[in-house]
């Protein structure tokens, strides 16, 4: 879209130029106003005297105004007797006692001009001092209002020139319906009088500087960047699920978003009334805040011990519903001070913890929440006890101002997405490094692990392997003996990933190795025994059998299931596991199977599969399933619940 066509530039572009041309006329209000003759009353006397003839300036109402909580039409008659109304000046400090905040009141103010004949119309603007809504009577007569004054609604918006007669004595009564009643001083900054063009070319200068040193401006260029973030934070958590900080930052950006949207967009500048689901909304986004922060430094700290946690965090959900009855409304700024120190005081806890059980990121994250702690209680103690302290709430950069809670917030997130990028890059990092362990190890077990089961002639021989990971720790070989028969081999290594690989390797090296030079399942038990001695702190069970051509079978176990021949478990001597001690001994045990008799060999990860309910596939079941084929033993066991690797052997000497 072509931007010098947009009619909102054009808008734009005149006001400038409006305020270009008023900047001399405004500099000569600045001097009239402190040259402008006031008439020769006495100090307490009310009445202020305009000189506006042939000038275009602004001449500030100064008062002193008389003022009076209440409400009577009466006030704003000509003729009303207010001597006895207490006075003020707009730009005395203003007191409240906060206990009728959003909930409304009326106070009239009243002051006598004596405005000289004029070369032009004149206007007067009311400068409100946040959202109070006005009604203004010229000798008894309403002659302007703002929009939410006829629904008592407050709303922040833009000061407008209100027509005021050329000349003579005027009484100017203004009705105001504000949030809070203030028991000294007036609920508006500044009253002006002038010709229109100067009043509405400074109202537009105030509305400009306004935005600048209230921080409106900053916060809503900072909601741009809270975006970014927040889609960056959700993008990082769709690339490493098992980090769920990241989605609860991307949550605290967007709460975030929200209340500025809500209380320094939509109600700071007038888009919205402050009607009470407005004003809910932008405190319950403010609150949630405090709310999703904790919970972003619970999941980042891994914190366990949580109930506590859970506590603040519903009395800080909770707690923006004392805002709405003028009864609890101390009780709501107290808690809201609570809520302020407790949060970070709980944050600043986790990351201490999580600091001292090793987590170094903590210790970087622990800086940033100190330093926005520090800050939120500096902006707590300006904006809740500004007499108590020098600073103000808003932090001046130039001409640029920022709430000193978006400041703190700002500081916060940035050290938070610092914190999190640098999680982020040393996981992905050692993420790769697994994954490349990882790789190599399914590398060396599809080596090890036979891929097709051998054939040898006079035996049936099935197998089925079926790791519960990537790469498991089971193994098998089937090797022929020189005697025509066959040399089994079957084991489970603790442990997983590439240490339980290696293992894995040396295991079945050792195996094919020895198969050359003996076919004794006690020696090649000792053997492996010895080359696990002092090569890890895992052990390894394992059973060796040798089955002859006549049905001799020869079998040493160690550690491992027994193997079942037609559904019943051999009686076979178990020795320990290997890897555990040098000192170890195996020993042959000799059976006699008779032709087409089934051998079933199992590992541990079919015995102790596991379904829902935590009952084991056990023993018994794995018995009875035993005179099925290895693929459906498996998938049985799988489908029970598969917990561990699975591996299932079938042998049978086959005759005729």
């Amino acid at each position: 879209m072509n931007t010098y066509c947009c009619p909102a530039f054009w808008r734009a572009a005149r006001r400038i130029l409006r305020v270009a041309g008023s900047i001399a006329c405004l500099a000569v209000a600045v001097f009239s106003t402190e040259t402008c003759a006031q008439s020769p009353t006495a100090p307490g006397s009310a009445v202020q005297a305009i000189d506006a003839g042939g000038h275009s300036f602004v001449v500030d109402l100064d008062g002193p105004w008389r003022f009076h909580a209440g409400d009577d039409p009466h006030f704003a008659d000509s003729n009303f007797d207010d001597s006895a109304w207490p006075t003020a000046r707009p730009k005395q400090p203003r007191k409240t006692d906060g206990s009728r905040a959003i909930h409304g009141g009326f106070l009239w103010a009243r002051i006598h001009l004596r405005l000289s004949a004029s070369a032009g119309p004149l206007a007067l603007a009311i400068y409100p001092d946040w959202s109070e809504q006005y009604e203004v009577f010229v000798n008894g007569s309403a002659i302007a209002s703002t929009p939410g004054m006829a629904t008592r609604t407050l709303r922040v918006g833009p000061v407008f020139p209100v027509s005021l007669p050329p000349a003579g004595d005027v009484v100017l009564a203004i009705r105001f319906y504000c949030g809070e009643i203030p028991s000294q001083g007036l609920p508006f900054t500044r009253a002006s009088v002038g010709s229109s063009d100067a009043i509405l070319a400074a109202a537009e200068l105030d509305h400009l500087q306004s935005l600048l040193e209230s921080g409106t401006l900053a916060n809503s260029a900072w909601l741009f960047v809270v975006l970014a973030l927040s889609i960056i934070a959700i993008i990082l958590y769709r690339m490493q699920r098992d980090h769920d900080e990241y989605l609860w930052f991307g949550f605290l950006c967007l709460d975030f978003a929200l209340y500025t949207v809500v209380g320094d967009s939509a109600i700071a500048s007038g888009w919205v009334p402050m009607t009470l689901p407005m004003i809910l909304l932008g405190a319950y986004s403010g609150w949630a805040c405090l709310a999703i922060q904790v919970e972003f430094m619970v999941r980042f700290t891994r914190t366990r011990r949580r109930w506590p946690i859970r506590m603040l965090q519903g009395f800080v959900l909770i707690g923006p519903l004392l805002s709405l009855s003028p009864s609890t409304w101390r009780l709501y700024m107290l808690s809201l001070l609570a809520a302020l120190f407790a949060v970070p005081a709980v944050e600043i806890v986790c990351l201490v913890s999580a600091f001292r059980r090793g987590m170094t990121d903590s210790g970087l994250l622990l800086i940033s929440c100190t330093v926005m702690a520090a800050l939120n209680l500096a902006w707590v103690a300006a904006f809740f006890f500004p007499a108590a302290v020098p600073w103000k709430p808003i932090f001046r950069f130039g001409p640029v101002g920022m709430q000193g809670n978006y400041f703190s917030s700002i500081l916060f997130n940035l050290g938070i997405i610092a914190v999190v990028l640098y999680r982020f890059i040393r996981v992905s990092r050692d993420e790769e490094r697994a994954a490349a362990e990882l790789e190599a190890a399914r590398t060396v077990q599809q080596i090890l692990v036979p891929e097709h089961v051998p054939t040898i002639p006079g035996f049936f021989i099935d197998a089925v392997y079926q790791p519960a990971g990537q790469v498991g720790g089971d193994f098998y070989q089937v090797l022929p003996a020189p005697n025509g028969g066959l040399l089994a081999v079957i084991g489970d290594v603790s442990g997983k990933g590439m240490p339980a690989a290696m293992t894995v390797s040396l295991l079945v090296g050792t195996v094919r190795t020895l198969a050359h030079y003996t076919q004794d399942p006690a020696e090649i038990l000792a053997a492996m025994n010895q080359r696990l001695i002092g090569r890890g702190s895992g052990f390894t069970t394992a059973l060796v059998m040798r089955l002859d051509p006549d049905g001799a079978l020869t079998a040493a176990n160690a550690g491992h299931i027994a193997p079942y021949a037609n559904g019943r478990e051999l009686e076979i001597d178990n020795g320990l596991p290997l890897g555990i001690t040098a000192a170890a001994t195996y020993s042959d045990c000799t059976l006699h199977l008779e032709a087409n008799t089934a051998l079933t060999l199992l590992t541990d990860g079919v015995v102790e599969a596991q379904n829902a309910k935590g009952e084991l596939f056990g023993f018994d079941l794995a018995a009875q399933i035993s005179l099925k084929p290895a693929q459906n033993v498996a998938q049985a066991a799988q489908t029970f619940g598969q917990q561990d690797d699975i591996t299932v052997l079938s042998l049978a000497l086959v005759v005729g």
